[in-house]
């Protein structure tokens, strides 16, 4: 029998590597995946001349994004927040983008006193754009714009008309106002799109929180002193480029309308 220079003989040394083997193996089996880990099979990306899908696809598989708002603290200057966000249930998304906002930060701040906002997204944190740059075209990006409008209705003597105007952003949503002069009436009413608080105590919430825990387990534990609320996105312009030839015209129509799930869709927000 063979020794080694340590005085092991051969099939000694065999007996305790072994050992070291299954030693080694034992610890790889047993160890947890890391913590941060996240395996996500995403659905195969839309044909570039489908814009709709690919809108609704970057809606869906994207976890977070930039949102934008008229800063209160910085005189109206646009302010970007990395903010995390869902769009419904993993699979069943409603193309409506929820946000868990405090008004400890300043996009929910702001939200409350100007509704206009946009929310931008890219194709790049999913890793399907290989190596292309997030600013090539062929890596799409996705901007959803919310504004503010006012719908007025005048009616003079049995007769009405109807404008669309920019409003006083210090008149309350909702306001009415009557006018009697000769015998006319004046009634305004306040359309608001953009960055919207939802009411808690609708079946909405319900329906945003379910959608924002599915895909933010952590929200659950955040501090309740800190009031998070759910904030949602009325939308009212697109904007997406996802190959050359510049951005794809898309409506919101036929954007929430694209795949919807009737079991899952919030419909009262399509009216």
């Amino acid at each position: 029998m063979k020794q080694s220079a340590m005085g092991y003989s051969s099939s000694s040394l065999s007996f305790f590597g072994f050992c070291a083997f299954f030693f080694f193996s034992l610890v790889l089996l047993r160890s947890p995946p890391a913590a941060s880990a996240r395996v996500i099979r995403l659905p195969s990306k839309p044909d570039p001349k489908d814009a709709v899908g690919t809108a609704r696809w970057l809606a869906g598989q994207n976890f977070w994004g930039v949102l934008s708002t008229i800063s209160s603290d910085q005189e109206g200057a646009p302010f970007g927040n990395v903010v995390s966000f869902s769009d419904g249930l993993p699979g069943n998304g409603s193309g409506i983008p929820y946000f868990y906002l405090t008004e400890l930060d300043p996009t929910a701040r702001d939200a409350l006193k100007d509704a206009r906002s946009s929310l931008t997204l890219s194709e790049y944190p999913l890793g399907t754009c290989g190596n292309r740059d997030p600013e090539n075209p062929s890596c799409a990006k996705l901007t959803l714009t919310g504004k503010t409008a006012v719908t007025v209705t005048m009616q003079f003597f049995g007769g009405s008309a109807a404008a669309e105007m920019t409003p006083s952003l210090a008149v309350p949503h909702g306001t009415t106002t009557g006018l009697a002069g000769n015998n006319a009436n004046m009634l305004y009413i306040f359309k608001q799109n953009g960055l919207k608080l939802v009411d808690n105590s609708s079946a909405e919430t319900e329906y945003a929180k379910n959608a924002l825990f599915a895909k933010h387990p952590e929200m659950q534990d955040w501090p309740t002193g800190h009031n998070f609320k759910i904030f949602r996105l009325d939308i009212e312009n697109i904007f997406l480029i996802d190959w050359f030839g510049g951005p794809k015209p898309i409506s919101p129509a036929q954007y929430l309308e694209n795949g919807k799930n009737e079991k899952y869709f919030p419909l009262d927000l399509l009216t």
